[in-house]
């Protein structure tokens, strides 16, 4: 369990300063994968146009009915409806991909600085009594 323990301790020591940024960067990636299973959900009515099958999903009859006009042919709503989740789901991976970047690189640079730090607020005799292979070990 010690490894457990401190294996979370420096997790917890790599990421406190970022909880803000881990939750939205959380809740992007839930949201994204809500747009993926919605997306899947949406080839279904172009699947049923294609093999002539006539059921369509509960959820996608009454967005059709509601928002869209009665004219409007199922398989080009769906082929457009499709189209504009995909298009919304590619901007939502560009910008979970830069925050997951961003993130990445504020821990790393943020520990550099910390080390950077620790070793620069050391006394002279810190460094005189340890070998220069030992600095960053004895951090």
């Amino acid at each position: 369990m010690s490894v457990i323990r401190d294996s979370l301790n420096i997790l917890r020591y790599l990421f406190s300063p970022f909880k803000k940024t881990l939750a939205l960067y959380l809740l992007a990636v839930i949201a994204l994968s809500g747009l993926e299973v919605f997306r899947v959900s949406l080839v279904y009515p172009i699947i049923n146009y294609g093999l002539g099958v006539q059921n369509q999903p509960k959820l996608l009859d009454a967005f059709y009915s509601n928002i869209l006009p009665s004219s409007l042919n199922p398989f080009i709503a769906s082929a457009m409806l499709l189209i504009l989740v995909s298009i919304v789901i590619a901007v939502f991976y560009g910008i979970v991909s830069y925050h997951g970047a961003y993130v990445f690189a504020a821990v790393r640079d943020s520990l550099d600085r910390r080390i950077f730090d620790k070793i620069t607020n050391n006394e002279y005799s810190y460094f005189a009594a340890r070998k220069q292979g030992d600095l960053i070990y004895s951090l």
